[in-house]
């Protein structure tokens, strides 16, 4: 997931990339040959096999990096990098996310260790979650695919942002902090978050342009293993579109987090 942010006039957006995907190329021009299929879900293990090539202290995420900005055309400028434990304590820190499905569907809730859940419903309507509740809502896939996963979890970042006050958030500083510290890798500066939580109201929550690159953005070709092949032109051209102002129904799967969120 890639968000990207005016901080000058609050625009943002967020691309989702499957991870199921395949055909992508570093920006050397090379393929990524991937340790087994060539998807975008691989990368990161990749780089980590290859530290001499892609260096630094995580190699994965400098391979993944140059393949996603090689993918969309722009560059990334951070990265945030959350264990799934530490998804479920950040929603808690922050006092729980809103969030609004529009269908019903099964998640696995889990425990402790993970291979202890229980299967839970959520049901259609606004409710107000918990962290371990967050987590089963952005993890599901039951009864569901990878393309509805993404959407739920766009919408669960957009409306932590829309939570997401300056006095509020400076008031669990020290609580976000060490969660960072335990739970988190990223390259942003400790120095830049009371930039960020004061800036994060500026950020209009319902009118975030998400775009999902789903089958619309697929070549008709497949790998051998039967993985689509991402279609990078029309990705490219897509991002451009929508960081210009562009965007509208000409654009496959592009909807703004209002209507799409039920925000």
């Amino acid at each position: 997931m890639v968000a990207t942010v005016d901080t000058r006039s609050g625009a943002a957006a967020i691309f989702g990339l499957p991870r199921n995907m395949a055909g992508f190329r570093f920006s050397d021009g090379s393929e990524f040959p991937g340790t087994s299929r060539g998807i975008l879900n691989e990368v990161y293990k990749y780089g980590w096999r290859h530290p001499d090539r892609f260096g630094g202290p995580d190699p994965g995420i400098n391979a993944l990096r140059d393949v996603v900005q090689t993918t969309l055309g722009i560059p990334i400028d951070r990265y945030i990098l959350v264990e799934m434990s530490g998804f479920a304590d950040l929603v808690d820190v922050m006092g729980g996310v809103t969030v609004n499905p529009q269908r019903s569907f099964d998640a696995p809730l889990y425990y402790e260790h993970p291979e202890e859940y229980e299967m839970i419903t959520f049901e259609p309507g606004v409710q107000h979650l918990d962290g371990a509740h967050a987590l089963a809502y952005a993890r599901s896939r039951t009864n569901s695919n990878d393309h509805a996963r993404m959407a739920r979890q766009r919408c669960l970042v957009t409306s932590l942002a829309a939570s997401a006050s300056p006095l509020s958030m400076m008031g669990r500083l020290v609580e976000l902090l060490d969660l960072i510290e335990r739970r988190v890798t990223t390259d942003v500066p400790a120095s830049e978050l009371p930039f960020l939580i004061n800036f994060a109201p500026s950020v209009a929550s319902g009118e975030v342009a998400f775009v999902g690159f789903d089958v619309d953005y697929r070549t008709d070709r497949q790998t051998l293993q039967g993985d689509p092949v991402v279609d990078i032109p029309l990705v490219q051209s897509t991002v451009a579109s929508i960081l210009q102002g562009d965007a509208g129904a000409e654009i496959p799967n592009f909807d703004l987090s209002e209507s799409a969120c039920g925000l």
